[in-house]
């Protein structure tokens, strides 16, 4: 599958939003990055399982990041239950369910963003 076949695929599997923050490719002037979840340097693969469609913005604020423990290890959108772990408040605001939430939130820098 050619890089650009890939970036389709992935615009389709997330519905054209940024997997992490959920903002979809209108509000964020077009088409988003490919994010590798667990980073290459870190050991992953650059495979569809390892791609989250990303906003610039989110992919900035992960960067090289990956959790040594469970406890650390970054939500994947398409993998682990996002609803178990973080929910938004009334004004927006996404709000920790459990300590993976509050890596998630705080890794991605959610609730600094006002594009949100």
């Amino acid at each position: 599958m050619t890089r650009s076949e890939k970036t389709q695929h992935l615009r389709v599997l997330y519905d054209y939003r940024c997997g992490y923050c959920g903002i979809p490719e209108a509000r964020a002037g077009g088409v988003l990055t490919r994010d590798h979840f667990k980073p290459l340097t870190k050991g992953g693969r650059n495979s569809l399982d390892n791609l989250v469609y990303s906003c610039e913005r989110c992919n900035r604020a992960k960067g090289n990041y990956w959790g040594d423990t469970d406890e650390s290890r970054l939500l994947h959108p398409k993998e682990d239950d996002l609803a178990a772990h973080v929910s938004r408040g009334s004004s927006g605001e996404v709000m920790a369910l459990s300590q993976r939430g509050s890596v998630y939130i705080s890794v991605l820098e959610l609730n600094i963003a006002t594009s949100l």
